[in-house]
């Protein structure tokens, strides 16, 4: 288990690394997507402090990565998804979700616990809004294969929604350990496509040093 979490680590730097080389020429999307990865590193990095060094709980990081992560999502999604409607309740939504998941922290889940409850809230939107942006994008007839954000999006359709599967599980079998480790494999695995995903298509961006889509 140590060996494949190293691994997730080793990814998760290089796709990082890919990301802030080339970061002035990479288009709005993409340096968010950057800005997320130095976030989530950073807060890996964190964990690891508190569990491995000072032998205490590591989830309090997380708390604050997942608020983090969905404003960056959001404004990602908000910019892209052409649905007035939807753009509206994203941007409102920069403002409330941090305020709720900040509920959640202080009423449901503390500080000591994983943010199990906020990460399905955050998850389950972002699902919703990548199957918006793929509605859009079948609409509007245009080649994929040259279309790099119809790849992030699908990279982070199949993390979220798969995620909350996992996130779920989870809640449901908390006490069943033989369940949770086939559930955390499950989670690793999602993991590991995500961040080589990152890795190639940040890294495409850089190589060819020009903007891969239109703003």
């Amino acid at each position: 288990m140590q060996n494949s979490v190293f691994i997730y680590y080793i990814i998760l730097f290089l796709a990082t690394i890919v990301g802030c080389f080339g970061f002035r020429k990479l288009p709005k999307p993409f340096k968010l997507l950057t800005i997320v990865l130095t976030v989530t590193i950073v807060t890996e990095a964190i964990a690891y402090y508190l569990e491995e060094i000072l032998k205490v709980s590591n989830t309090p990081p997380y708390h604050f990565f997942q608020i983090i992560e969905y404003v960056l999502l959001a404004l990602i999604y908000k910019n892209e998804i052409t649905n007035k409607y939807l753009k509206k309740v994203i941007a409102y939504s920069i403002i409330i979700y941090p305020v709720v998941m900040i509920g959640f922290t202080f009423f449901i889940q503390p500080f000591k616990i994983y943010p199990s409850y906020s990460l399905m809230l955050s998850y389950s939107s972002i699902t919703i809004y990548g199957l918006v942006y793929f509605y859009e994008f079948i609409n509007r007839e245009e080649d994929f294969f040259k279309h790099h954000l119809f790849w992030l999006n699908t990279l982070y359709f199949l993390l979220c929604s798969v995620s909350l599967c996992t996130l779920s599980l989870t809640n449901i079998f908390n006490f069943l350990s033989e369940n949770n480790y086939s559930i955390y494999i499950l989670h690793l695995t999602i993991n590991y496509i995500f961040y080589i995903g990152c890795f190639i298509l940040l890294f495409i961006a850089t190589l060819k040093k020009r903007r891969i889509i239109d703003d």
